[in-house]
């Protein structure tokens, strides 16, 4: 319990005394103090709490011991008030725990106000990252960029395509060229056989000419 009056429905009254945490600071073994009147069980009560603080003594001390009363509000305390405390409460019989609920409900507000916190470190840092990004665009534009020549996909494509060249459309051609060589050759191997047997022949001739025009020069 982190105040007298966490867990209870206060005394709704406007005027008189009223027992709470703070006329009955000393407990309810008298109604001195203004400890009385309208009783907020949980504020008057949590004086209790403290050890060695016994609430019957202090209801007889108040009531008288054959007041049926007494066992009744200290049934409540025992069985309710008490019991509470000890689930809820920051302390476990007046000791520091971490088990309770309360303790265990501030474990996690605390935890989730530092994740809130480092979200929002986490926002200004995308921030950042993004116009550090937007600043650069021009460089990592992948259509137009200057490094969209050194990607690797681009580059991959281009290799595709210098493959696909060579074994397609490249080797057809060079088989094509090769065919077409070959029968070149073939025909200029004819050509220049023609022309070595016209040039013979006609050597002949000029020389059976020359002869025939002097007859006393030796034929080659």
């Amino acid at each position: 319990m982190t105040s007298p009056n966490t867990y209870n429905f206060t005394c709704s009254v406007s005027n008189g005394n009223q027992g709470n945490s703070s006329t009955c600071s000393n407990g309810v073994s008298s109604t001195s103090g203004g400890c009385s009147g309208c009783m907020d069980t949980a504020q008057s009560l949590y004086y209790y709490l403290t050890p060695g603080k016994v609430l019957s003594t202090d209801l007889i001390s108040r009531y008288g011991a054959t007041c049926t009363f007494n066992t009744i509000l200290n049934n409540v305390w025992t069985n309710y008030y008490k019991v509470k405390e000890t689930a809820l409460g920051p302390t476990v019989g007046s000791s520091s725990s971490s088990s309770g609920v309360y303790p265990r409900a501030n474990t996690v507000n605390n935890d989730i106000t530092s994740l809130v916190t480092k979200v929002n470190a986490l926002t200004t840092t995308f921030t950042n990252i993004n116009s550090s990004l937007t600043s650069i665009f021009t460089l990592i534009d992948p259509n137009y960029g200057l490094f969209s020549s050194i990607n690797c996909k681009v580059i991959g494509e281009d290799l595709q395509t210098t493959v696909n060249l060579f074994c397609g459309p490249a080797y057809d051609n060079i088989y094509v060229l090769r065919l077409g060589m070959g029968i070149m050759s073939y025909f200029l191997a004819v050509s220049l056989c023609c022309l070595v047997c016209v040039g013979s022949r006609n050597s002949r001739r000029q020389d059976a000419e020359s002869y025939l025009a002097n007859p006393a020069q030796k034929p080659y």
